[in-house]
């Protein structure tokens, strides 16, 4: 299989986690540095959707409609940030590190 078509795959698989947990993403691998951005779906709906969830798990906590997660791979360093109010649990948070550098390393093979 070729690079591009296994960084479809995990885009695919990028898809699924966040549609199971409200999220949307967005890549920027045209330019350097290579990043992703998780945010939360936006509306009244979603945010209620989500606050529910945090409660079923045993979380609590307020998520701004503006809230973001980066990634950047930028000189070798991997590094990230949360903008706003949000809770994001390690589980998840974790999957998404993983797959943003998956999805850059497949990139990079690509070119």
């Amino acid at each position: 299989m070729r690079e591009i078509d296994k960084y479809n795959v995990l885009k695919e698989k990028l898809q699924g986690i966040c549609d199971e947990n409200n999220l949307t993403y967005s890549i920027q691998n045209r330019t350097y540095p290579f990043l992703m951005t998780v945010k939360p779906l936006g509306g009244m709906d979603a945010q209620q959707t989500m606050l529910e969830g945090m409660e079923d798990s045993g979380a609590t906590g307020y998520i701004s409609p503006d809230a973001s997660l980066v990634f950047v791979y930028k000189d070798g360093e991997l590094s990230y940030k949360i903008s706003e109010t949000w809770t994001i649990s390690a589980t998840l948070f974790n999957k998404l590190k993983n797959l943003f550098m998956k999805l850059r390393d497949m990139w990079m093979g690509y070119f």
